[in-house]
């Protein structure tokens, strides 16, 4: 692309540059003031028309084509040596001046209305700018934008990095802008497709960067799945060379983003593609022998060539998840069905495991501190430990204990070869004590008789067998366990004894209260024998009182009605006697009225006779 300018434009980018100069030094120089001043919101606005301008007028005008540029290299070089110099340096002012601005802006200062033709100048910008200058401008671009031009900053870094000529060095400080700025799910989306070719060319500390902006694209338009699969096919294609950097990212990751552990577990459960040569297949190196294991299984996986390498990944993941304990049962069940189908095998396992107790052994051994903390120390037989056992030790002699139920041949000759791995690779005192310990326990375990193959004593059979100290150790262990076992049994035995003697001592109660209810009950049926007989005499004398009764009724029935009889002659008599009463009464009472009257007459004449005497 040519970048000379014309010599016409010589003067005016000089103009320019002291201009863009001046104000970078008047940035360097007050950069303690520009905190405290109420100008500073309107200085970013400044700042960002002048770079425009500058290069949009001065720098890269548009009446430049192929035509002015000289034919011969000599001349091109001689032209360059005039304004692209100036223009770099023009260019690499303004972005330190507004580096210089964002660094001495106080947070919470309010945002500059910025022109409606912000974003249409940034483009213009990156477009027109040397190669060696985009970064920076791109890492500012969320600085100079509102946020309601957001979608149209990330549409424009976009379509930058689509341009035939764009670098693809500047992918990841594009998404370092766009994980900036406030997008919609439909820009994600088209974000996300471009986040995905960031994994193809990408390893170390910038494929942890493609990581992380292509799960973040993926989860704000919500193809998590699809990113997740790219990230495992990406880290497939490395194999045993995924560098610990993205092994300590997707570590955290699946640690820190619940959603994004089981996106993965979900899609390692669904590849069906099998390892052909892997060792949960059938092969010579994993051939048992007949207590269970063998040597030279136990040391193929260090000798022979990993197969299923690409999953190193997968392995890595799933042991992670093992840690957590919303997710193990879901894992072990992935992990089986995977060794079924041969995804991998112990060899793979063994190098992940192997891997991460190095990597933890050696980030520890350079703090003193942390060196103190793993010390053990041997209380009443038993080793301690002052510091939080290894999340990998603990989850996977969990793995270990789960699996070994299975059923499956396969599964079965994966956990015996496991633990042995486990032994090897763990060999601290106090990893393989508790190692050991629980082997013994689950061994000796009478609870669990209906397993057909035991896993464990065949474990311990071998280890006894192939590592020189450890028989001794675990005679020792089985020896507590038949002391527990024997003092237990004395336990039950008096336990026993004296239950047998509440037994004989209960049943002799028993028959005494048998003998009293036996007593009870004949004097119960003696006593009801005297009531019944007592019943049928009150019966029978009742009978006679009832006849008696009725005897007595009816005489008293006759007296009442012969007295009624007797009651009502009487009455009638009473009638009678009271009419005659009444009858003679006023015969009497007329012959009283008769008699005065004459009594009257009598004294009437008297008198008369009285008068005519005198």
């Amino acid at each position: 692309m040519g970048l000379a300018s014309p010599p016409e434009l010589s003067v005016e980018g000089d103009l320019t540059e002291y201009a863009c100069s001046d104000v970078y030094a008047r940035v360097e120089s007050n950069s303690d003031d520009i905190r405290d001043s109420p100008v500073i919101c309107n200085a970013g606005l400044a700042a960002t028309e002048i770079a425009v301008n500058n290069i949009e007028h001065s720098c890269f005008p548009p009446e430049t084509s192929a035509a002015d540029l000289p034919a011969d290299e000599g001349s091109e070089q001689a032209s360059w040596s005039k304004c692209p110099e100036q223009s770099e340096e023009l260019l690499g002012l303004i972005v330190n001046s507004l580096r210089a601005l964002d660094s001495t802006v106080p947070h919470g200062c309010c945002e500059p209305r910025r022109r409606p033709q912000a974003v249409r100048k940034i483009a213009l910008v990156l477009e027109k700018a040397p190669k060696q200058l985009q970064q920076d401008l791109i890492s500012l671009v969320p600085k100079l934008v509102d946020g309601s031009e957001h979608s149209l900053a990330a549409c424009a870094l976009l379509d930058h990095l689509q341009r035939p000529d764009a670098e693809p060095s500047l992918r990841l400080p594009v998404f370092g802008a766009l994980s900036e700025l406030e997008l919609e799910s439909d820009i994600w989306k088209q974000a996300s497709v471009h986040a995905l070719e960031l994994l193809s060319d990408s390893n170390d500390e910038p494929l942890v960067a493609a990581i992380t902006y292509v799960l973040k694209a993926a989860s704000q338009c919500e193809h998590l799945s699809v990113a997740v699969r790219a990230v495992r096919w990406r880290l497939k294609d490395l194999g045993t060379e995924v560098p610990h950097c993205v092994l300590d990212f997707l570590s955290k990751t699946i640690q820190t983003q619940l959603d994004v552990a089981e996106a993965i577990l979900k899609d390692i459960d669904s590849d069906c593609e099998p390892e052909n040569n892997c060792l949960a297949s059938t092969s010579p190196s994993s051939t048992c022998s007949t207590d269970g294991l063998s040597a030279e299984g136990m040391y193929s996986w260090q000798e022979q060539a990993v197969h299923g390498r690409s999953h190193l990944s997968d392995v890595f993941a799933l042991i992670e998840m093992l840690s957590m304990p919303g997710l193990f049962v879901e894992v072990a069940q992935v992990i089986e069905r995977a060794l079924l189908r041969g995804s991998f095998g112990l060899q793979l396992v063994a190098m992940v495991l192997e891997r991460r107790h190095s990597y933890r052994s050696s980030s520890k051994s350079g703090s003193v501190v942390n060196d103190s903390q793993n010390k053990e120390v041997l209380l009443d037989g038993q080793f301690e430990p002052l510091s939080v056992q290894e999340n990998d030790f603990t989850s996977v002699l969990a793995l270990g204990e789960v699996l070994s139920l299975s059923t499956e041949t396969k599964v079965q000759d994966f956990v015996r070869m496991l633990y042995a791995i486990i032994f090897k690779i763990y060999a601290e005192d106090h990893h393989r004590y508790r190692i050991l310990k629980g082997l013994v326990e689950r061994a000796t375990n009478t609870s669990d008789n209906c397993r057909a193959v035991d896993i464990d004593m065949d474990v311990l059979v071998f280890l006894v067998k192939e590592e020189y100290g450890i028989a001794r150790p675990v005679l020792n262990m089985m020896c507590e366990v038949a002391e527990v076992a024997q003092a237990d049994r004395a336990n039950l035995w008096h336990q026993i004894c004296a239950t047998e003697d509440e037994n004989i001592r209960l049943r002799e109660d028993m028959e005494m209260e048998q003998t009293n209810f036996t007593n009870e009950k004949i004097a119960l049926n003696q006593r009801l024998t005297e009531l019944e007989a007592t019943i049928g005499s009150l019966r029978s004398e009742l009978k006679a009182e009832r006849d008696r009764f009725a005897r007595e009724k009816k005489a008293l029935s006759d007296q009442m009605r012969e007295i009624e009889n007797q009651l009502e002659w009487v009455r009638s008599e009473k009638d009678d006697q009271i009419a005659k009463l009444s009858s003679e009464k006023r015969n009497l009472h007329d012959r009283l009225n008769d008699a005065e009257s004459q009594l009257a007459l009598v004294k009437a004449r008297k008198r008369e006779e009285l008068k005519v005497k005198l």
